[in-house]
């Protein structure tokens, strides 16, 4: 039985931490401390699916939106497509701002990646 009790407490605790992961990189996005932020996205990154639907959305929002002001476009595109896909699938991950912000800077990502394709 404590054997039980104590495996709980673990994976409450687990959940805990990657919420306050959550909580760390938003802040330092936030901030405009962008490199912090990405390194927090990098290390909860292997753990993204401990976290709910919700946090997932914002996880790849966030994500998405650190590398587009560190000028990395496709890493950009590739997360802001899983946060659009995610917040389709689940509602209620990202605000109505974000989610106005997301489909505008998508749609400016996507303009880049397929404006050599012919008949662009």
């Amino acid at each position: 039985m404590r054997r039980l009790a104590s495996l709980v407490v673990l994976l409450v605790a687990g959940c805990a931490t990657y919420h306050d992961e959550l909580a760390q990189g938003q802040s330092f996005y936030s901030k405009n401390q962008y490199d912090q932020a990405l390194s927090v996205w990098r290390i909860l990154e292997p753990n993204m699916d401990s976290l709910g639907p919700a946090e997932r959305s914002q996880y790849a929002y966030f994500r998405g939106m650190t590398d587009y002001r560190l000028g990395m476009r496709q890493d950009s595109r590739h997360w802001l497509a899983i946060a659009k896909a995610n917040n389709e699938a689940h509602p209620g991950g990202l605000d109505e701002t974000a989610a106005v912000q997301l489909d505008k800077i998508l749609v400016e990502l996507n303009d880049e990646t397929y404006k050599f394709l012919p008949g662009k």
